[in-house]
């Protein structure tokens, strides 16, 4: 199969081609045409790339389509037959029918979340008009939910929200009881989720901050705001989120190198689940422990994962998270202390 960035467009042109009950269309009237359409791409193709796009779009791994070959004279013209055919009206195939087959199931396991509850109704359609519907079989999938999680029935809503740019009145409580109850517009940008919790990162505008991160299950209410959406220019996926674990940045926080000793129990599962996509190995050692590197902001989600396994770690650089990281080992010694 030809898989190179061009091909959607010369199948295309090749289809309006074949469909087209006005002109006969020979091999150089295929070339011509399907460079014309290239000129832009600054690109031309050839006769054995045009039979090879028909050889694929007729095969059952394309378009399965039915192209006629018609002579006239000593040379040969190419047409749909039928002519109403179309390569935008094809049937999926078996690989493309198994493809969206597994896409629902996955959907299914979503139906636990109270926001997602639409999908009951919908997916049992969704799957009959595509001849998907079977008897009831067992899951064989399953996603780590938290069913009781509170502030899922502010996802749906928050979706729609950023899908369709609209700026938002928020009531928030904190778990600090210092702050209280705090009403404010925000402009959503994009939701994550970490450790079973869901969070939406935005502009809030009574703070005139453009990276506030709010937990769901903290927001009390939200309803619609009438100040105009304001779009914030970052890249969330490249730049915001790609130099921390989970969802707190400070942004006074530098980005460092983190070297950190892994003992040898643990190496095997750091090695094939990387705390960060940062990760790199530094050094394997006879014992079997490894050294690792990372670059990234040290926040509180680091600590957190180190401390998880506290005694397969160790931080050898920077000082300051070692230091950091040895008090709060210290105390948590104590509270054991009889």
């Amino acid at each position: 199969m030809p898989t190179n960035k061009n091909a959607l467009l010369r199948y295309q042109v090749l289809n309006n081609c074949f469909g087209n009950p006005y002109r006969k269309y020979f091999i150089q009237d295929l070339i011509a045409a399907v460079n014309d359409a290239l000129a832009d791409e600054g690109c031309k193709v050839g006769r054995s790339q045009i039979y090879n796009d028909i050889k694929y779009m007729e095969s059952e791994l394309g378009y399965r389509a039915p192209i006629k070959r018609l002579r006239e004279g000593h040379k040969v013209y190419m047409r749909y037959d039928p002519i109403d055919f179309s390569i935008h009206k094809t049937p999926l195939g078996p690989k493309e029918n198994a493809q969206l087959e597994d896409a629902l199931n996955i959907l299914e396991r979503l139906e636990s979340f109270q926001s997602f509850d639409w999908l009951t109704e919908l997916l049992p359609k969704i799957k009959q008009k595509l001849g998907f519907a079977r008897p009831e079989q067992a899951s064989i999938i399953f996603f780590d939910e938290n069913k009781d999680y509170q502030g899922l029935e502010h996802l749906r809503p928050l979706f729609t929200a950023i899908k369709e740019e609209q700026c938002l009145r928020i009531a928030y409580q904190s778990f600090r009881e210092e702050s209280g109850k705090e009403e404010f517009n925000f402009h959503p940008q994009v939701l994550k989720q970490y450790n079973k919790r869901w969070f939406v990162f935005g502009r809030d505008e009574d703070r005139d901050f453009d990276y506030r991160n709010l937990a769901l299950d903290r927001i009390q209410k939200l309803e619609d705001s009438l100040l105009a959406y304001k779009k914030v220019e970052i890249d969330w996926e490249n730049d915001f989120f790609k130099d921390i674990i989970g969802v707190s940045k400070d942004w006074e926080q530098q980005k460092e190198e983190i070297k950190i000793w892994v003992a040898a129990e643990q190496a095997p599962y750091t090695e094939s689940k990387p705390i960060h996509s940062s990760q790199k190995l530094l050094e394997r050692r006879e014992d079997g422990s490894i050294v690792i590197s990372l670059e990234l902001r040290p926040n509180y989600e680091l600590q957190q994962q180190l401390l998880m396994a506290a005694e397969k770690y160790k931080v050898l650089s920077p000082a300051s998270l070692q230091t950091l990281l040895y008090h709060r080992l210290k105390k948590a010694v104590e509270r054991y202390e009889p």
